[in-house]
């Protein structure tokens, strides 16, 4: 037979009483140089993929820091657009510069020249270990070329930070509307307001009370607002027709 049994569940033990929010800022700051900090053990060099984004960035500011320490230096490695790509291309590198001149990096520029979504598709698929394979895999494969080339063994990378500390907690407010914790809701869709300037009832209406609501019905005001995948899509690369007979 089976037989299920809890070994371990979460304990809750932080007091927050008379905890400012100086308090809360350094606590942060001590658990991220630790986790950054017991990623760096390696006795080869190590790069950091800065895309000059808050999660890169702030990874790739504390990598530096504690490597200093340590007598090595960190090695940023940074995706940017061709020198010969049409003009208005934007890429992020006005941000990425923003590290020219910082104590112990050094930033590499890397581009995928040519290169496409539907390269290598073969291999990629073969060699993926999921199901979720980005559109952008050219780019990382330019990265971690780059970084092989610098004798790296360990990569850091900010993708999901986005699921931590600086997640946009998509689902919350409907959350909080579920459990009829109304006082928490305000509160929360009146400081996307002062940050955003969006609108209290919009916020309200799309990000509360939409999402609790039944997948057809969903659906059918898509429908009939037009507000459907195709018209979130408008400005997408691949033709309708293309995708709908590839499906």
């Amino acid at each position: 037979g089976v037989e299920r049994e809890r070994y371990w569940f979460p304990q809750i033990t932080v007091d927050e009483a008379g905890r400012t929010d100086t308090d809360w800022i350094e606590g942060f700051r001590e658990v991220f140089f630790r986790a950054v900090e017991d990623r760096l053990r390696s006795t080869m060099p190590v790069a950091a993929l800065l895309s000059g984004g808050l999660d890169s960035s702030g990874i790739t500011a504390v990598a530096a820091q504690v490597l200093a320490g340590k007598g090595k230096r960190l090695n940023a490695i940074s995706a940017v657009a061709p020198a010969d790509a049409p003009t208005g291309t934007i890429d992020e590198r006005y941000f990425i510069d923003q590290f020219l001149g910082y104590e112990n990096i050094d930033i590499s520029y890397t581009t995928s020249n040519g290169l496409g979504p539907f390269d290598d598709v073969e291999r990629l698929i073969l060699s993926s270990e999921s199901l979720w394979i980005t559109s952008r895999h050219y780019q990382y494969t330019a990265l971690t070329e780059a970084a092989r080339s610098l004798g790296c063994r360990v990569i850091l990378d900010g993708i999901g930070g986005e699921l931590g500390p600086t997640s946009k907690v998509q689902g919350y407010l409907a959350e909080l509307l579920r459990h009829g914790r109304w006082v928490g809701l305000l509160r929360e869709l009146k400081r996307r307001n002062e940050r955003t300037g969006a609108s209290v009832i919009t916020g309200l209406t799309h990000n509360a009370i939409r999402p609790n609501l039944p997948r057809a019905l969903r659906r059918w005001m898509d429908r009939r607002s037009g507000s459907g995948v195709w018209s979130k899509l408008a400005n997408h690369p691949f033709r309708r027709e293309f995708v709908e007979g590839n499906l």
